[in-house]
């Protein structure tokens, strides 16, 4: 029993830190995207002078990916804090 409470133990602070790496990327590319007005930002991101439509893109993307995976990491510890085997393998499934 002590083994598989450091083994939930280990999987939920992994979980915390996939969500904070998360939502630090949702954040960033939120910022990115949407708050910044003045485009030269991104056009240092990519060194160039005129506005690239690709960038956007990848911002969106990551601004998803983000949003993704904080649900996930969320759904994540939330089966694992209430032992909801089932929830807890739907989720390790679409990890």
């Amino acid at each position: 029993m002590a083994c598989c409470i450091n083994v939930t133990c280990l999987f939920c602070t992994l979980c915390v830190f996939i969500g904070l790496v998360s939502l630090i990327q949702l954040g960033l590319g939120i910022c990115l995207t949407f708050l910044q007005p003045d485009i030269a930002t991104i056009n240092r991101l990519v060194k160039t002078d005129q506005f690239d439509s690709y960038l956007l893109y990848i911002l969106f993307v990551f601004i998803g990916l983000g949003l993704i995976s904080l649900v996930l990491s969320f759904f994540s510890i939330y089966s694992t804090v209430r032992r909801l085997k089932s929830l807890s393998l739907f989720v390790t499934v679409l990890w």
